[in-house]
């Protein structure tokens, strides 16, 4: 397992005890996003999705960093909605594709509690900060169709191995971590997803320029790095154990949508690279 897992926190540059944090910690539309002190809330970790270019809350994947009159908030994900989508850039600015316009602390204040802005770029220190990443995190990929989760059959630990659902029980192969672009790799064989069959999904060997091997986690979906359309999919919404996992257009039903079981304590700290 890598030091870097995909979750991070904002840090100020101005002020390096502080970072963006969601305001009361309350998952809710247009709350407001602050500086205060790192605490380890999980208000206060993020992720970039790499296939939508969000960044998302880890309270729930489902809410990302947003803009409401030059606020910065958050708000549930929109695929269209073009004031939802940040680039990072030179690792430190952290811009609004849409209007060019980047992160920036009101007034320059270093206080707790200070709001955090849109605004032109001056490039200046309060507009500056540093992503600050944390150990990858085991977690169970689980079906909102049924609540069954991803698994290697047999627990076998060589390549190809088929990838299916079952009923949960929480051994090595149901245990999965992500990497800082939200791939995904086995705790069994630090294998990742291949769908290089047309029969299945199976373990393999990474090969990230290869595009049958560039399934990522954006929200509640799972999709390919290369064509965000495609995502993985339960064969026929089957709800049996065994049932197969294929890639698939999107569609927005049960059987295209996963949640997230982390487990406690697997990524306690931050990694000792920046």
């Amino acid at each position: 397992m890598g030091k870097k897992g995909k979750f991070f926190y904002i840090r100020s540059k101005e002020e390096t005890k502080l970072v963006l944090d969601v305001e009361g910690g309350d998952c809710k539309k247009g709350n407001k996003v602050i500086l205060y002190e790192k605490h380890g809330g999980l208000n206060q970790l993020w992720c970039y999705d790499y296939a939508f270019n969000v960044i998302r809350s880890r309270m729930d994947e489902d809410y990302c960093l947003d803009e409401d009159d030059d606020n910065l908030v958050i708000n549930k994900f929109k695929q269209d909605k073009k004031s939802q989508r940040f680039v990072i850039e030179d690792d430190q600015f952290i811009r609004q594709i849409s209007t060019g316009r980047v992160l920036d602390i009101e007034g320059g204040d270093v206080d707790e509690g200070t709001k955090v802005l849109l605004w032109e770029f001056h490039g200046r220190d309060n507009q500056k900060f540093k992503l600050k990443y944390t150990r990858p995190k085991r977690f169970l990929i689980k079906s909102k169709l049924n609540g069954k989760v991803m698994d290697i059959e047999h627990a076998d630990d060589s390549s190809g191995q088929d990838i299916i659902m079952y009923e949960e029980h929480g051994n090595d192969n149901q245990q999965w971590y992500a990497d800082v672009f939200g791939h995904v790799y086995s705790k069994l064989n630090g294998m990742t997803i291949s769908t290089e069959k047309s029969s299945g999904i199976r373990t393999a060997h990474p090969m990230p320029i290869e595009k049958d091997h560039n399934w990522v986690i954006a929200g509640k979906r799972i999709v390919n790095l290369l064509d965000r359309n495609e995502c993985l999919d339960i064969e026929e919404a089957n709800e049996d154990d065994g049932a197969k996992i294929i890639k698939y257009d999107y569609q927005g039903s049960k059987n295209q949508k996963w949640k997230y079981d982390y487990k406690d304590g697997s990524d306690d700290g931050s990694s000792d690279s920046d």
